[in-house]
This record gives C-alpha cells, sequence and structure tokens, in this order.
C-alpha cells in the first residue's frame, strides 16, 4: 500500500490548480526558460545564485 505524501498548503494549491487546468503548456519553451533564467539572474542575490552558463 502506498502512503500518501504528505503536502504543505502551497503545493495542495498547485496541484488543485494543475487539475483545474490553470497552467497552458508554452509555444517556445526554450524562449521562455531563458527569459526565467534571466529574472532569476536580475533579480536573486548575487551570492545564492550564481550564474549557469546552459
Amino acid at each position: 500500500m502506498k502512503k500518501k505524501p504528505v503536502l504543505d498548503q502551497d503545493e495542495e494549491e498547485l496541484i488543485a490548480e494543475y487539475e483545474r487546468g490553470a497552467f497552458r503548456p508554452v509555444k517556445n519553451q526554450n524562449m521562455a526558460k531563458k527569459e526565467a533564467m534571466g529574472a532569476a539572474q536580475r533579480y536573486g542575490r548575487p551570492d545564492q545564485y550564481p550564474l549557469i552558463d546552459h
């Protein structure tokens, strides 16, 4: 018998939103990833998130 994972409130909300269809796939995943990485580099703490070249 599988154990049900223990989830916090944020995780429960994300799962509920996903099941409702709130998330949509992006057309250009590589561009979306670049934009997210750029935002993380601009707004993240430099000592916490070192620059990563991929």
